[in-house]
């Protein structure tokens, strides 16, 4: 991935899913809480930006779970550079789609329905329009690159075949 395209994708991730007001203070910060097995998978290669900067983290090899593919999963401590979150981070809880048309598409990570109040109000009408439309667009460009493309692209077919979960369900009452 190409450094500049990720800082310039990254720098429209300067606003939270809830604008100016700290979306934290809905669940007491739980997605930056957890234990050394705990934080999120960095994007195909997006991990050649933390190499450098792992002092507040650790970067481990993985298996992201949906598709298979070998990823990089950063650990932190449960604080961060802000400036240095990876974009997972940034885009929380939201994830990127590529629809049947080749379209990119916003949908929440549903994943994050015990930690996320917004994942469990399952209403991106909830979000400040301007986070929306920034992941959008910061999305928009990194799936210019060829290699997150692919994995997009893959984890959004995998990701459909997926069934929903009873659980699921359950959490959203």
């Amino acid at each position: 991935m190409e450094l500049a395209l990720y800082q310039r994708a990254c720098s429209l991730m300067n606003i939270g899913p809830l604008g100016k007001q700290d979306c934290g203070r809905l669940c007491n910060k739980r997605c930056c809480k957890g234990d050394e097995n705990d934080g999120m998978y960095l994007f195909p290669g997006e991990e050649d930006f933390y190499i450098q900067n792992s002092s507040w983290a650790e970067i481990r090899p993985a298996f992201e779970p949906v598709t298979g593919h070998k990823l990089s999963f950063l650990v932190c401590t449960g604080t961060c550079p802000r400036e240095l979150r990876p974009l997972a981070c940034r885009t929380f809880p939201l994830l990127p789609k590529i629809n049947a048309k080749g379209d990119l598409e916003l949908y929440l990570d549903k994943r994050g329905i015990l930690i996320c109040p917004l994942v469990k109000a399952d209403n991106l009408n909830l979000f400040h329009p301007a986070f929306l439309r920034r992941a959008k667009r910061a999305w928009g460009l990194l799936l210019g690159d060829p290699q997150l493309r692919e994995f997009v692209h893959a984890f959004s077919r995998a990701w459909e075949e997926i069934p929903i979960d009873p659980w699921e369900k359950i959490f959203k009452k």
